[in-house]
């Protein structure tokens, strides 16, 4: 009877030197049962009786409107964690994860019903609710206002968790975008079993996140568009602009006419109008190219003034053949009927000698080149021997360079070059016209030695006595060379 009384003092010194644990239960590895907080000797040889192993991973945790009490159960089972949860908590719980960290689990669980965890016997340094090793083993769940009123902040305030159900865009895809966007501590989760996607994060890259899956979570559709005139991978980066960014993709495999597109149903009306836009024949510019040399007669001898002539007129500083600072060449847009009026107007300005007619297409090696050579103008007669710096005046060179713009206009780019001297300042003429209309470039001077006769008016054209009033020799004069450049555009079928 000693014994007995000394035992039961025993105990219930050992009661009352245990800090109890205010209504709360012990949801124990070992037995998988919820033991009762007023029976701690049981509880404390249970937990001596099979020493711990703690799982850091789930893997498997699935439940359909299960209460939070079984589900926590399963977690203490599944992992060897004791979780003490208060008697307060209340929750249904549908989730599925699969291999997944222990701690983030409990996260999962609790942070997406409003509830919270502590763990009790965290060491010193460690925070409320983060892990701090296997060696401590008991995790106290409880409301995240009870969380808050103990610690004095938010259970969430450092990560939060969100379940983002995901209804039209593809897993991997959506998985590649997050994983770059979570931050350091972040983690991306994504649930097979209810189609989710499970995000912990600091609260500004989570709202981030959230937005994104938004974003790009929408319906989609695909559509097969089939291509006339234009490659589908030479159409694909041209329709890949107008994507909706994150949603739409494009696949064109091996197929040259067809061009598979998906995007949301709206934005896929958009791409078909651009598509019929793009889906056009191939069009190209053949220039058509009349240079003309005129021998300028007294009156014109300082050549044609094209400013007063042309529309669009511009100027630039050019040596041409004659050396530095001589000349300026002028270029402006005649339209085709002025085309013909200005040649037949030329003939009053002095002789003119037709150099060359040619046609050039425009292709996509880099602009066509005029080249005008001294030797092929009229009445040439330099010296066989060319005097010092002669030959770096051999020949003009006009590089000219198109566009097709979208307004059915055509744009030329003229850049003149005198061959054989160092390339210095970028010099150009940049003209827009509509199909049809005619470019002049004109300033390009030469001068030459003609063959000329000097007569007195009516006696030197009587017959027989009449070239005792004229007289014939070599005279220097002046020359300009003007280029016409007529483009047209050439539909390749």
């Amino acid at each position: 009877m000693i014994r007995k009384c000394i035992f039961i003092l025993m105990m219930i010194i050992l009661a009352a030197g245990r800090p109890a644990i205010a209504r709360a239960q012990v949801l124990n590895a070992v037995s998988n049962s919820i033991l009762e907080s007023d029976q701690p000797g049981i509880a404390e040889s249970m937990e001596a009786a099979s020493p711990k192993v703690i799982k850091t991973t789930l893997d498997t945790l699935d439940v359909q409107e299960m209460d939070i009490r079984e589900v926590l159960k399963r977690i203490a089972f599944q992992s060897g964690l004791e979780i003490v949860t208060d008697e307060d908590i209340s929750a249904r719980v549908t989730i599925y994860l699969k291999n997944v960290d222990v701690f983030d689990a409990l996260r999962i669980v609790l942070e997406t019903n409003n509830l919270a965890y502590s763990r009790d016997a965290s060491p010193a340094g460690s925070s409320a609710g983060e892990p701090a090793g296997e060696q401590n083993t008991v995790v106290h769940v409880m409301t995240a206002r009870s969380f808050e009123s103990r610690f004095g902040y938010p259970f969430s305030q450092k990560v939060q968790t969100k379940i983002i159900p995901l209804a039209h865009a593809r897993a991997e895809k959506v998985s590649a975008l997050l994983e770059k966007m979570k931050g350091e501590a972040g983690k991306v989760i994504y649930s097979e079993g209810t189609k989710s996607f499970i995000l912990i994060d600091a609260p500004r890259q989570l709202a981030s996140m959230s937005d994104l899956v938004r974003e790009i979570d929408v319906p989609v559709e695909s559509r097969i568009f089939e291509l006339r005139h234009v490659k589908a991978r030479d159409l694909a980066p041209r329709v890949q602009e107008f994507l909706t960014r994150n949603v739409g993709r494009i696949e064109f495999g091996g197929r040259e006419t067809g061009l598979t597109v998906e995007d949301t149903p709206q934005r896929l009306g958009e791409i078909a109008r651009h598509i019929e836009e793009l889906d056009k024949p191939a069009r190209e510019v053949l220039l058509e190219v009349k240079i003309l040399q005129i021998i300028l007669n007294d009156e014109n001898r300082q050549g044609v003034d094209w400013e007063a002539i042309v529309s669009d007129y511009q100027s630039l500083p050019f040596t041409g053949f004659e050396g530095p600072g001589t000349g300026i060449l002028g270029a402006g847009t005649v339209s085709e009927e002025d085309y013909i009026v200005l040649l037949d107007a030329l003939d009053t300005v002095g002789m003119l000698n037709t150099v060359s007619n040619l046609k050039m297409t425009a292709g996509d090696e880099g602009p066509n080149e005029i080249l005008i050579r001294a030797q092929d103008l009229l009445a040439d007669f330099e010296p066989q021997e060319p005097q010092e710096g002669m030959s770096a005046r051999a020949a003009v060179l006009y590089g000219v360079g198109s566009s097709l713009g979208g307004d059915e206009q055509i744009m030329l780019n003229i850049q003149p070059q005198v061959l054989g001297e160092p390339a210095g300042e970028k010099k150009e003429l940049t003209l827009k016209l509509q199909e049809g209309a005619t470019i002049v470039v004109g300033g390009l001077f030469k001068s030459v030695q003609v063959e000329a006769t000097r007569k007195i008016p009516l006696l030197g054209d009587l017959p027989l006595l009449g070239f005792a009033f004229r007289m014939q020799g070599q005279r220097l004069r002046e020359t300009e060379i003007i280029v016409f450049l007529t483009p047209k555009v050439i539909v390749k079928e």
